[in-house]
């Protein structure tokens, strides 16, 4: 099976970190990103990854991880959608994966795929309920502005019946024929694809998302703790 590492995205939130380097290659613990999701898709045999992103920093990339992954390069004004159809050469069988490539995960992804293959989905796509929200919520009365309840960094169960998207997905090659250049994937070609096609969530229990200083922070954090065993 193939996988699309997605890293072609400007970082902007994470300037001036990246005003230079691409964030997946910012450290977190003694690795970079990029090498944390690779070694994630390896431990579930996923050996056949390919690294889409710009012609510009397709060099920074291929200077790190050299010839163990593949590149696809598309033009810098290419959104995420866009990206993926540029790969579309590399996907010789029906099933590939699609990973953000700022975000941290360990889950195990081989449950993922049997659970992809036995609902026969055209994309399965990884979300999380129990992702703790950065800010509080308060719930009040409808007329009069009473508060009800207040809860301080609730997970998203607590407070919605809605999921987090992961930014991870598996999926059937026929998922290319509703990518667009300038489309975000799961923005726009997935709830365009949920239209005509069977789309299916898994649950999974956390994730990181290295996209902003806060996130990058705590990812940082979480790995220190793990090493000095306080988790």
């Amino acid at each position: 099976m193939k996988a699309l590492i997605l890293a072609g995205g400007k970082s902007s939130r994470l300037r001036p970190l990246t005003s230079t380097t691409p964030k997946q290659l910012l450290f977190v613990d003694d690795k970079t990103v990029i090498d944390h999701v690779i070694n994630h898709l390896r431990s579930n045999r996923i050996h056949d990854i390919i690294i889409c992103t710009t012609p510009a920093l397709k060099i920074q990339f291929s200077n790190v991880l050299g010839s163990s992954v593949e590149y696809s390069t598309t033009p810098v004004d290419y959104d995420t959608s866009g990206r993926i159809f540029g790969a579309r050469r590399f996907l010789h069988s029906d099933d590939f994966v699609v990973y953000y490539g700022d975000i941290l995960a360990s889950f195990p992804l081989r449950d993922m795929l049997s659970f992809h293959k036995k609902t026969k989905a055209t994309c399965t796509v990884a979300v999380c309920e129990k992702k703790e929200l950065a800010m509080g919520f308060v719930k009040s009365a409808c007329k009069n502005g009473l508060v009800r309840m207040f809860v301080e960094h609730p997970s998203v169960e607590v407070i919605s019946n809605f999921a987090v998207n992961v930014g991870i997905a598996i999926c059937k090659s026929r998922i290319l024929s509703y990518c667009r250049p300038y489309a975000n994937f799961f923005g726009g070609t997935i709830p365009f694809a949920l239209k005509s096609e069977p789309i299916y969530s898994f649950s999974i229990p956390s994730f990181m998302d290295i996209g902003t200083f806060n996130g990058l922070e705590e990812a940082r954090k979480a790995f220190r703790q793990r090493e000095m065993g306080l988790d």
